[in-house]
């Protein structure tokens, strides 16, 4: 994402500019930076906007237009029209601000967004549409081939659950053989002379397991 914002030539002379004030357009100024920084598509929470700016600077905004007061705070109006750069202010737009680095040109974000709100619409979880972002950026593919890369969190997930299941099994039952299937093998340590064997090998393989539920988690 650019470091810098669009504001247009003519704004100095827009109706809308005149109407909110000097001192307004200050907090309009700084909110436009605010809002880019933290990638925040033109949504400016009400306790941010009253940290940069006063009650009247906000009142004037939204009064001239220049913003649209929301359930929690503002938004600029028209934001996504003159920062072509922003991603949609959805949830797929959201996942992608959130796990996608700001250094990633915005019509590879673009296309992500495109892609994940596709996953989204056919009913994939959302932490797996976020889970395939991140192996997104693990990865050098291309941004059309995230579904692939949603199978494969589909997977993980899968494998992760499905060894859960097993580890809940060993851990009532003591026994850790059944965790071989997933690579899990289980390493005796050595036993000290001054300890009951059968307690130190049982507490031995619960340790072992809880650091396994760590991993998996």
């Amino acid at each position: 994402m650019s470091d810098n914002g669009r504001i247009h030539r003519k704004f100095w002379n827009h109706d809308k500019a005149k109407a909110a004030g000097n001192s307004a357009l200050g907090l309009w100024a700084r909110a436009n930076s605010w809002c880019r920084d933290h990638r925040k598509a033109g949504y400016v929470p009400a306790p941010d906007a009253l940290e940069m700016g006063t009650q009247a600077e906000i009142d004037a905004l939204v009064n001239a237009r220049l913003w649209v007061k929301t359930q929690h705070g503002y938004r600029f109006h028209d934001y996504e029209h003159w920062n072509d750069d922003v991603e949609a202010d959805t949830l797929a737009g959201d996942m992608v601000r959130e796990v996608v680095p700001a250094s990633h040109p915005s019509a590879i974000r673009k296309q992500l967004v495109r892609q994940a709100t596709t996953l989204l619409a056919e009913g994939i979880d959302r932490d797996i549409v976020k889970r395939a972002l991140g192996l997104w950026c693990a990865k050098d593919l291309s941004p059309s081939l995230l579904p692939n890369l949603a199978s494969e969190a589909m997977k993980e997930a899968q494998r992760s659950q499905n060894v859960m299941n097993v580890l809940r099994d060993c851990w009532r039952s003591g026994k850790v053989t059944p965790l071989k299937q997933f690579g899990y093998v289980f390493t005796l340590p050595d036993i000290p002379d001054d300890v009951d064997r059968d307690v130190f090998i049982h507490q031995a393989k619960r340790d072992w397991m809880l650091r396994i539920r760590e991993r998996i988690k």
